[in-house]
Order: structure tokens, then sequence, then C-alpha cells
């Protein structure tokens, strides 16, 4: 990446409830686009839409994936892949 434009937020929340989100993830799988964020704790998911000519994200559903044990997560800073045939892992 050598160039990029500013194009506005993809979600907000409030910092009382989240104060920033790190490691984001965001890709689609079967006609859903899914966010997923590392907010230095738990793996967090949000599923819904994206409209790409007005660049919005209608989050549907949100949730943990990993509530991990005694406050210390399982899983941090998820990461993407896609194998040889272009479906995600």
């Amino acid at each position: 990446l050598t160039r990029w434009h500013y194009c506005g937020l993809l979600v907000q929340t409030t910092k009382d409830k989240l104060p920033f989100y790190e490691c984001p993830n965001f890709v689609k799988v079967d006609g859903k686009w899914i966010l997923l964020t590392s907010p230095y704790r738990e793996i967090e998911y949000m599923v819904g839409d994206f409209d790409v000519e007005t660049l919005t994200f209608t989050v549907e559903q949100e949730g943990v994936l990993d509530p991990g044990f005694s406050d210390v997560p399982n899983f941090y800073a998820s990461n993407i892949l896609f194998d040889e045939a272009g479906r995600c892992i």
C-alpha cells in the first residue's frame, strides 16, 4: 500500500463501551460481511451488510468469539486467510 484515501469510519462506538478497535479483519463470507477485532481482550465480531457505494457497514449481529478464562483471552489478533480455492479460513 503506497497510497490511500480516507473515506470515513466503518464502525463507531462510544469510548466507555470500547476505547478502540485493534487488529481489525473485514471480510465477506457467504454474502455477509464480518468484522473481527481484538480490543486488547477477547476477539469480538460484528456481522452485517456493507454497501460498497456508500461505504456503510450495517451491523446486524455482534458478540464475542473467545470469552477466555478468568479474564484472560485464549486468542488475540485474529487473521483472515484464503486457501487455494479462494475460501476464507
